[in-house]
């Protein structure tokens, strides 16, 4: 069931103020698009997919605002001369290539980079049409730049909060269900495991190909290229979560049955080792040396 949109209210005490005086000073204007500048990296986005910002990948945005024009104003902060883009980078873009000189705006004047990000990080939170993964890379964004945490420390953080290990000092529970209508534990056991997805799964769940639930447990494989060859198959087979689990299972079964295999033989091996004299023992030796290299790579 998708979760009921609301009205996001930062949740960061003295924060909350200046946003609100800034979004309160907003006003509508026709902007010429040669006097914007992007600011590099700051979309969220354009950090989860360089190609989204393509002329391919814009080609149907900027048909439609051919015909319709520009139905949602795009977000600017004033830099001298310059109007810097808070939101609405791809309607920007689209703009553009579609051939208009001018785009419909809310400008906010002067603001810190800082101020900038957390509107951008507002403004997509309360956009419906992103996708899951899009929603979950925005939230983590949001929740690192109102914690001051990466997003490794994050979801450790969500994880201690969730057991009660951790006392929730940054307000995100409440934050979250604000914002989302989800809680602490669906972003700390669901919503991080879309993080750990390769860029093929992901497009898989983008394009609504798979389920991300039913990726979830390749993340369990170590080696890439069976992980990979292994969502081929279940792409190409449109296989479920619990076919995926099953194979997985399988799989990591027979991988600890061949450690465990091997284990044996070396028992029994290494005691007949001391019976070998002249060119068998040299032999011995060099092998047990390229055991105790790959035992070593494998531990670095």
């Amino acid at each position: 069931m998708t979760p009921t949109k609301r009205a996001f209210r930062p949740m960061i005490p003295g924060i909350g103020g200046e946003l609100a005086e800034l979004m309160g000073r907003k006003r509508l204007q026709e902007v010429p698009l040669t006097s914007i500048h992007i600011a590099p990296g700051h979309n969220p986005r354009g950090r989860l997919n360089s190609q989204v910002f393509s002329d391919e990948a814009l080609a149907d945005l900027a048909e439609s605002i051919k015909e319709k024009g520009v139905l949602q104003p795009i977000w600017l902060r004033q830099d001298g001369e310059r109007h810097i883009l808070i939101a609405g980078e791809r309607r920007f873009r689209a703009a553009g290539l579609a051939g208009l000189q001018f785009i419909p705006a809310l400008l906010f004047g002067e603001m810190s980079g800082a101020q900038a990000l957390e509107l951008a990080i507002i403004e997509n939170a309360q956009r419906e049409e992103l996708s899951l993964v899009e929603q979950t890379f925005a939230g983590f964004q949001m929740m690192e730049h109102l914690t001051g945490m990466d997003q490794a420390e994050v979801v450790s953080y969500l994880h201690r909060v969730r057991k009660g290990r951790q006392a929730d000092t940054f307000g995100l529970s409440a934050l979250l269900r604000v914002t989302y209508g989800s809680d602490v534990s669906v972003w700390s056991q669901q919503r991080s495991k879309i993080l750990a997805l390769t860029d093929l799964e992901r497009q898989a769940v983008e394009s609504g190909k798979m389920p991300a639930k039913s990726l979830y447990p390749l993340q369990k494989l170590k080696d890439a290229e069976a992980r990979k060859k292994l969502f081929m198959q279940a792409l190409e087979g449109g296989w479920s979560h619990q076919q995926v689990k099953a194979t997985v299972d399988a799989l990591s079964h027979q991988h600890i049955q061949k450690k465990a295999d091997l284990t044996k033989v070396l028992n029994r091996a290494l005691p007949q080792l001391k019976a070998l004299d002249g060119a068998k023992a040299l032999r011995a030796q060099e092998l047990l040396a390229e055991l105790t290299t790959l035992l070593d790579e494998n531990t670095a």
